[in-house]
């Protein structure tokens, strides 16, 4: 719930007023470049903002309701105590599991569509130029993308690393930081990407070998396509014959409407296996909400064609 609250409230990082620019950027300072420092001042292109159509630089914005510009993007912890009922260290802890960064003293959310498009950057980087992902070069990256007409912050860059990689094997220096980037969190992403992908192509499904070798293709070296690493992001289905994927993301499921989120996973497909259904509903999970009680409320047991003695579960 607190998770829930702490992600509801950076989405509304749109507050009302008259245009204030911040001054500087705190993160990183003996590191950070002119451009960061620029871009300070247009920090409405790079974070979720409440009601806008796109946030990446160099595209249109439309705001809706008042018109009132952007004043201040994010929260302090202060003005999260005040918003969220929660102790400091857990929002902070509910900050770093939705990948929250600081920036100025306040919190902010990257836009996921910024970090879909960088984070594929950095990875054809990685991939074309065959670098080891256990120790990628954060300046030959940066430098890498700098050949981008829309470049990107370094600050962005650095905080798409932190999300993706194994912080505890990274190494730091005064010249350069060497990140150890996470084969699984690569693995996934690639997938969605190819999954998304696929949606937009009736009846929005893809053969299951034509998925592995997009899938393969798109890896650096040393990182394996496991079927595992689709949990949570595809479901396997039989079409005339055919073994197929259909992209079912469980991060675009309603966060605090119980319902609402069975009513789409039954859409998606008629019956589960019970651990089937673990990273669709994990994320309704709380101490006043188990996973018992959410069964027993929105599904009932079946049998299942294939397997009569399969223990199956259903829209209730």
């Amino acid at each position: 719930q607190i998770l829930s609250e702490t992600a509801l409230t950076l989405e509304r990082c749109c507050h009302s007023g008259s245009a204030e620019t911040n001054e500087g950027f705190d993160g990183d300072a003996d590191s950070e470049s002119d451009q960061d420092v620029e871009m300070d001042s247009d920090m409405d292109e790079y974070v979720q903002i409440k009601n806008s159509d796109t946030v990446r630089k160099g595209h249109k914005r439309k705001h809706k309701g008042s018109g009132n510009q952007c004043q201040k993007f994010g929260y302090t912890i202060d003005e999260l105590e005040l918003l969220i009922q929660a102790s400091e260290a857990e929002i902070t802890e509910g900050l770093e599991n939705l990948n929250a960064f600081e920036h100025n003293g306040r919190y902010v959310l990257l836009d996921q569509q910024l970090h879909d498009e960088t984070f594929d950057m950095m990875l054809t980087i990685i991939t074309a130029k065959a670098l080891p992902f256990q120790r990628v070069s954060e300046k030959e990256i940066i430098a890498g993308m700098d050949m981008d007409e829309d470049k990107v912050p370094d600050f962005v860059v650095k905080q798409i690393f932190r999300m993706h990689s194994d912080n505890t094997k990274t190494e730091h220096t005064l010249a350069d930081s060497f990140w150890c980037l996470n084969a699984q969190s690569i693995s996934r992403f690639r997938a969605k990407q190819i999954l998304k992908k696929s949606r937009k192509t009736p009846p929005g499904l893809i053969p299951v070998h034509e998925f592995n070798l997009q899938w393969k293709s798109l890896l650096p070296k040393g990182v394996n396509a496991n079927e595992s690493d689709l949990i949570g992001s595809a479901i396997k289905v039989k079409r005339l014959g055919k073994e197929e994927y259909s992209c079912f993301l469980a991060d675009e499921l309603p966060v605090d409407d119980p319902k609402a989120c069975f009513d789409l996973v039954f859409a998606a497909k008629k019956q589960w296996k019970p651990d089937e259904l673990d990273p669709y509903i994990n994320h309704l999970l709380g101490p006043d909400q188990t996973k018992t009680d959410l069964l027993k409320k929105y599904t009932r047991t079946c049998r299942s064609v294939d397997n009569p003695t399969e223990k199956i579960l259903c829209a209730r």
